[in-house]
């Protein structure tokens, strides 16, 4: 039976909700981030899974700057743009996600929904 992540308010100066690091959010938390980065580290492996986005010039081909680099393309808020289409995870990734991200991910957003 696996163990619930916990939010509890206890009375100090004020009152406050407190999040009980124990050894159950360690270790899925660990899992969490061992499979992120094995699901991050393969997109890299491929060129174009994760490839900035670069401004156009007026024939087509990427803008460059003074010192002859492209020019990324930026967002709303100043950060640089990336093409995520070209990436298809295989069956090992997918279920890393979906056993160890995802479920770690909902019962963190479900305890501070509980703690409201």
């Amino acid at each position: 039976m696996s163990k619930k992540i916990q939010v509890s308010t206890v009375k100090q100066t004020a009152d406050v909700q407190v999040l009980f690091i124990n050894a159950s959010l360690i270790t899925k938390a660990l899992r969490a981030s061992i499979a992120a980065k094995s699901i991050l580290d393969k997109m890299c492996e491929f060129n174009s899974a994760i490839s900035p986005v670069f401004k156009k010039n007026d024939e087509g081909g990427e803008l460059l700057d003074e010192n002859g680099k492209p020019v990324p393309e930026l967002d709303e808020n100043d950060k640089p743009m990336f093409n995520y289409s070209y990436f298809r995870m295989d069956a090992i990734l997918v279920e890393q996600f979906h056993r160890h991200v995802a479920p770690f991910l909902k019962e963190l957003v479900d305890a501070f929904d509980e703690a409201e």
